[in-house]
């Protein structure tokens, strides 16, 4: 074991470079990639080359530079700002730029999210629209570009501008593909658009989550936008949907509420005959083996040769099953599940859904199939009709005294909240454009609803913004929404905390904070920021190690040093963390030597070589700063 020097990532996706490096080393000579080497190596022998080199796919100026964008790590961090309801409550809201947090969470949070649900710009010609260059630091981009006002990092997208869809796409592209490695393995994804980019979106989203995990696209039927005039009233939505592995999307629970109560969906058995016949099913004998089932108690069936199902010779039944073997023939819509019963002795099945299936015969000679409707069987439609306005949700808004145009209905992300993840399961739900707080207040609805410990992520840049003659920041909506959801709509264990991006607290990553005509005082005695606040730092390093933000952080009294430990229920080991600048006691490394699993931080100042030693031979994982 040896001890390492903490490092921020290079790049976001270095778990993924390395694995492509021990499947193709071949394709890392001299220690750069090779991609006509790695190309060569994936083509199938048997496959004829693609002439002229060209795909099927979209691309647009910039789009390089976006892939770029989406893998660069973040320098920045997370820093508290406030508590609002419950302590423990593992909610946030976070105030950022929306890929500057994604980057940020990206370890913490890796395959963690159950549902991604965004409301994105539109790019109808006035949208604002985040732009992008990562080339330098923040505050220069913000200097350079004169753009560091209130006003933030939103520029008008106009057609008139040039590149009108590229820099939509850029924008949207590096997003989305940063944010896909938070998505659990059976997670799911949902975009809002419109007409404008719905074309330009699918083909993006099909090369960054696969076209094989496209599931479908939702029309929101928007009621009451149809007061317009444009020559056809246009009154619908897109919400697209991919799942990150289409093979581990669970068939719903939830059922649309627009189906009538009358529907035999809500029935507790669905029953129905499998004779069928037509080209796509012909005739075939079945032989039906003695005992099995028939829905009245005893009697005869004749055999008869005219009219489907053929029966050849007659049947007898004596306390609900048949007494001896018989053939039938007709066309089967369920032949092979008949076939399983009859194998299964005569015991319950499940289909491909999961349903409970039994067969039996019927008093006129039919075979006839019987499912029972599992508990959590859903009926989900891909036309949302009835969940309400834009219009209706900012009345409400304005009811609690805030502006803000055309939120999303409440009732509309709350269903889909209902249809995506599990009311028992800890599901995260995160929306990093976040706007007036509607998912945040559509997971507190559902949760209150059907007693769920759903979480919720959400993200809003502190932007500028103007309504109805009103002028503020947006995030200020967002935050003041979330926090009367909580006191109208919650339950008593709810809250969230707040949090915004920060430089790090940690100098050495920061060349800014560095004084190149002072290095003796300034990089050599402290790699902490002067002032520093040890929760910050605190933050910084879990972010850092892959714990969430809900994680429990506690002083530990077993050390001599100050230690803070930092635990997750999801994590199989914990962090120690001493920031202590004297050298460690030997009583520290003793207590820390008893958990060689844990991973140990401290600053490289506060170990002389003897320790170094001590520490490496008795834990596996030790960092420094």
């Amino acid at each position: 074991m040896t001890i390492e020097e903490l490092k921020r990532p290079e790049r976001l996706d270095e778990d993924r470079i390395e694995a492509l490096k021990a499947l193709f080393p071949e394709a890392f000579l001299d220690g750069r990639f090779n991609a006509q080497t790695l190309k060569e190596l994936l083509e199938s022998p048997a496959e004829s080359p693609v002439e002229g080199g060209e795909f099927y796919g979209l691309t647009w100026p910039g789009k390089k530079q976006a892939r770029k964008v989406a893998a660069m790590p973040s320098r920045l961090t997370l820093k508290q700002l406030e508590v609002v309801g419950h302590k423990d409550s593992p909610n946030l809201m976070v105030l950022g730029d929306n890929l500057e947090v994604i980057r940020i969470l990206q370890k913490a949070y890796n395959k963690s999210v159950k549902l991604i649900y965004i409301d994105p710009p539109y790019n109808t010609g006035s949208d604002f629209i985040y732009r992008d260059d990562y080339s330098i630091d923040l505050n220069e981009y913000l200097e350079e570009t004169g753009q560091a006002d209130a006003a933030g990092r939103l520029v008008t997208n106009l057609r008139s501008d040039g590149r009108f869809h590229s820099r939509w796409l850029s924008m949207m592209y590096a997003r989305l593909f940063a944010a896909r490695e938070l998505l659990r393995e059976d997670g799911t994804i949902l975009v809002s658009i419109n007409d404008v980019e719905f074309a330009n979106l699918k083909l993006i989203m099909d090369e960054i989550f696969g076209e094989e995990n496209f599931i479908t696209s939702f029309i929101w039927n928007n009621e009451g936008n149809i007061d317009q005039q444009s020559k056809i009233k246009v009154n619908h939505e897109f919400i697209m949907m991919y799942s990150f592995d289409a093979e581990n999307l669970k068939r719903p629970a939830a059922i649309d509420p627009n189906i009538e109560e009358t529907s035999k969906i809500f029935n507790d058995a669905i029953e129905n005959t499998i004779i069928k016949n037509g080209p796509a099913n012909p005739p075939s004998r079945i032989t039906i083996p003695a005992g099995f089932p028939t829905d009245f108690k005893e009697g005869t069936i004749k055999a008869k040769q005219a009219g489907y199902p053929l029966i050849y010779s007659d049947v007898t039944v004596k306390d609900y099953k048949v007494t001896s073997e018989f053939e039938i023939e007709s066309g089967w819509s369920s032949k092979n599940l008949l076939s399983l019963f009859i194998n299964n002795q005569f015991s319950d099945i499940q289909d491909s859904e999961g349903k409970v299936t039994t067969f039996y015969l019927r008093q006129t000679g039919a075979i006839y199939m019987r499912k029972v409707r599992s508990e959590n069987q859903g009926h989900v439609l891909s036309v949302l009709r009835n969940f309400g306005t834009s219009k209706q949700s900012s009345n409400l808004l304005k009811e609690w005294g805030l502006n803000f145009s055309f939120p999303k209905p409440i009732y509309l992300i709350q269903y889909l909240c209902q249809v995506l993840t599990s009311k028992d399961s800890g599901d995260i739900i995160m929306d990093f454009f976040a706007g007036s707080g509607t998912t945040a207040h559509a997971v507190i609805k559902q949760n209150k609803s059907d007693g769920g410990n759903r979480q919720f992520i959400c993200v809003q840049i502190p932007d500028a913004y103007s309504f109805e003659d009103e002028e503020g920041v947006l995030s200020d909506i967002t935050v003041k929404r979330i926090r009367l959801s909580i006191e109208k709509d919650g339950k008593p264990e709810d809250g969230f905390r707040t949090f915004r991006t920060a430089p790090s607290n940690i100098r050495k990553w920061n060349h800014r904070e560095v004084d190149l005509q002072n290095l003796g005082n300034t990089l050599f005695t402290t790699v902490l920021n002067e002032n520093y606040k040890t929760y910050d730092v605190l933050t910084e390093l879990m972010l850092l190690e892959g714990f969430p933000l809900d994680s429990r952080v506690e002083q530990s009294p077993e050390f001599d040093d100050v230690v803070h430990v930092v635990t997750h229920p999801e994590r199989s080991y914990r962090l120690l963390v001493c920031l202590s600048t004297d050298t460690l006691s030997d009583t520290t490394v003793e207590e820390a030597a008893k958990f060689p699993k844990d991973t140990f931080v401290c600053l490289e100042s506060s170990l002389n070589d003897q320790l170094k030693l001590r520490l490496a031979d008795a834990v596996e994982n030790v960092k420094t700063l």
